[in-house]
């Protein structure tokens, strides 16, 4: 729940960019990994997405042949249409980390307490 999940089928050359295309769309509209927090004025992103920021950038100045590009940039164009517009309706907020949510990785042996 905290990662994007999996695709049901093989990465395959000549569907490539098809199936990457939609596997980001598909991981920025779970709200686990990006969702827009109105009231902070913050869209609150997947750390990875941040942690690996230079990459986008880095891609995304190859793919579009530009010099200057900012993450405001990338992630919307990545985004699916609804998701989009969702980011368009949050022009000038900053870019936050979601925590990770270690919960989802809790494990106790049977009969045992589950502990954080």
């Amino acid at each position: 729940m905290g990662t994007p999940r999996l695709l049901s089928e093989p990465f395959r050359a000549d569907t490539l960019e098809n199936q990457l295309a939609r596997a980001a769309a598909e991981a920025l509209d779970n709200p686990n990994l990006l969702r827009i927090d109105h009231m902070a004025k913050a869209i609150l992103v997947w750390q990875v997405i941040l942690n690996h920021e230079e990459d986008f950038l880095a891609y995304w100045r190859l793919r579009r042949r530009v010099s200057n590009v900012y993450l405001w940039n990338v992630i919307p164009e990545l985004a699916s249409p609804q998701r989009r517009r969702a980011l368009q309706s949050a022009v000038g907020y900053r870019f936050r980390e979601i925590p990770f949510e270690r919960k989802l990785n809790v494990w106790a042996r049977p009969g045992a307490q589950a502990s954080p």
